[in-house]
């Protein structure tokens, strides 16, 4: 009883393990593009753009690049503008 219950319960351990989703991390930083290292807020969209705030301005990663957004001033509120 005690081989078959071992048995049971290695098998649940194995199929746990083959059944777990596989994440890939990739760190991001100024050298892809990143407008600054000092990231303050990260939030993912609809269309899955990653938007990342950083303390130079605002930018879009699109899974392949950066596109750089920054403040027409530093007020609170202000808007933004498409960067170079």
């Amino acid at each position: 009883m005690k081989r078959i219950l071992l048995c049971i319960l290695l098998s649940l351990a194995v199929w746990h393990i083959n059944a777990e989703s596989h994440y890939v991390f990739r760190k991001l930083d100024i050298t892809d593009g990143l407008s600054n290292s000092n990231v303050k807020t990260i939030l993912k969209d609809n269309y899955g753009y990653l938007w990342v705030g950083t303390a130079a301005g605002l930018n879009r990663y699109d899974g392949y690049g950066f596109r750089q957004y920054s403040g027409s001033s530093r007020k609170h509120g202000a808007y933004v503008k498409l960067g170079n």
